[in-house]
């Protein structure tokens, strides 16, 4: 239950998302404003493990997926713009928290030097660690070995946590890491060895072999206790890798208490847990109990955002780097839309529309592309599985879709459900393909649809692609 006193707050917080989704400086600026008495709070929330938890006023409250972003654990607005290339709006944030988060820098902490250690642990350049390590001084180099990874950063009076930010550098983690274990559990052996050699360590052939095992090792056991949420009783007891994923998880779990008819939801107190949220992200012991409800009613219109990431394969075409291309005048396409329908007669229908440039001419604007897709769908672990068989794919004339070819294939996506109206995309599997002999197409026919984006339910919104500009062989 959200308290009234916190709704505000999860509105401006939704709001300030889809902005960024959007690389829309101007609604970045309105829902921030400079005199917002939530500016500061939105600015330091951070990803954690899990979400849709009223009562943990330091996370995200909303799925970071559903708004069609990438991101990592421990990450904030700012960094969850820079990662997925929102140039414009992360101007509007970066100015905003420069002037409502100064930075205090405690004399002699070499926050610099500190960096650069964990771009060159995450590049795995030994020499480059010893280059930088020789040049502070022998104390400075003793603290910043022994920073530890805490459950925030960004706090300049905390001289025995990391400032910044390990997972920007692309590095796991768990919390209480060195720099050596976090190069120890990344698999860098030249930044083990030369942190080893700082440490004073004498490495030798037996610890280089000690630190392969104890990479293999770092994915411990843990007995993870699953119970009825409603009733408290106790639905079975899996013993799992700290490296399972929820997902992973809820099918070992559908072995041995099967939902049979339904979604299972995995719970961690009242919060909702993301299906690629690892063990080792929800505990630090070697136990973990969760609850557990099951959703029977699924049917109904889900819908996303995605971003094309200029991949040979992406539908878009090539679009330059993260976020897409930047038009004239730093404009930004916007986010392609995704639709999922659940029919209650098992048939599924999937659309994919990235709707074309309106680039200021008088006639509406041609272009963008579109896949529809149709075929069933089915309960399975770890939630639900979508076959779809036949569709077709073309582009907008005018703003009216035009089918160009149509076609027939082999895709499974496979959904988790994260919380009550959400799916998570766990897997995608394309087995086959063939366009229709009558058009040839360079473009996918394959529906766009990546791991980790986030099915949200609508309620009468987003209706199916209408005024098809059709022949007669696609009836």
């Amino acid at each position: 239950m959200i308290l009234p006193s916190r709704a505000s707050r999860v509105r401006a917080e939704a709001a300030l998302l889809e902005a960024v989704a959007e690389d829309d400086p101007t609604k970045v600026s309105s829902a921030l404003g400079l005199t917002h008495k939530y500016a500061g709070e939105l600015l330091a929330l951070k990803v954690r493990a899990t979400y849709n938890n009223a009562s943990d006023g330091s996370a995200f409250f909303h799925s970071i997926a559903s708004y069609g972003l990438q991101f990592q654990l421990g990450e904030n607005i700012t960094e969850l713009a820079k990662r997925n290339g929102m140039t414009e709006a992360l101007k509007i944030l970066e100015t905003v928290e420069k002037r409502l988060v100064p930075l205090t820098v405690p004399l002699g902490r070499p926050l610099e030097t500190e960096a650069l250690l964990l771009k060159a642990i995450s590049a795995d350049d030994g020499a480059e660690i010893t280059k930088l390590a020789s040049s502070v001084n022998a104390r400075q180099v003793s603290r910043i070995l022994s920073l530890k990874v805490k459950d925030s950063y960004n706090d300049a009076n905390d001289s025995t946590a990391f400032y910044h930010s390990v997972a920007s550098h692309s590095l796991k983690f768990q919390l209480g890491d060195t720099l050596l274990d976090l190069a120890v559990r990344n698999e860098k052996p030249s930044a083990v060895e030369s942190l080893k050699k700082l440490l004073g360590y004498e490495v030798s052939s037996e610890m280089q072999q000690s630190t392969k095992e104890s990479s293999k090792e770092s994915s411990k056991v843990i007995k993870a206790f699953v119970r009825n949420a409603m009733s408290g009783e106790e639905l079975c007891q899996i013993s799992a890798e700290s490296s399972w994923t929820i997902a992973r998880l809820a099918e070992e779990v559908a072995r041995v208490a099967p939902a049979a008819g339904g979604c299972r939801i995995f719970l961690l107190g009242e919060s909702a847990v993301m299906a690629g949220t690892t063990l080792a992200d929800l505990t630090e012991g070697d136990t973990l109990e969760l609850s557990s409800l099951v959703r029977e009613n699924v049917s109904g219109v889900y819908f996303t955002t995605i971003a094309g990431d200029g991949g040979l394969d992406d539908p878009l075409g090539p679009l330059g780097g993260p976020g897409g291309r930047l038009l004239p005048g730093g404009r930004r396409p916007k986010p392609a839309e995704l639709r999922l329908e659940l029919c209650e007669d098992g048939t599924a229908l999937v659309e994919y529309s990235a709707k074309p440039i309106d680039r200021g001419h008088c006639a509406p604007p041609s272009g963008g592309h579109f896949i529809s897709a149709s075929g069933t769908w089915t309960f399975a672990a770890p939630g639900v599985k979508v076959d779809l068989t036949k569709g077709f794919h073309g582009h907008f004339i005018r703003m009216i879709p035009t089918r160009a070819s149509k076609w027939e294939q082999e895709q499974s996506i496979s959904l988790a459900m994260a919380k009550e109206d959400q799916f998570d995309v766990v897997d995608v599997v394309c087995r086959s393909s063939r366009s229709s002999p009558e058009t040839v197409s360079l473009r996918s026919p394959h529906v766009l649809c990546p791991k980790g984006a986030a099915f949200v339910k609508t309620e009468g919104r987003r209706r199916l692609l209408k005024n098809f500009r059709m022949d007669e062989e696609f009836d």
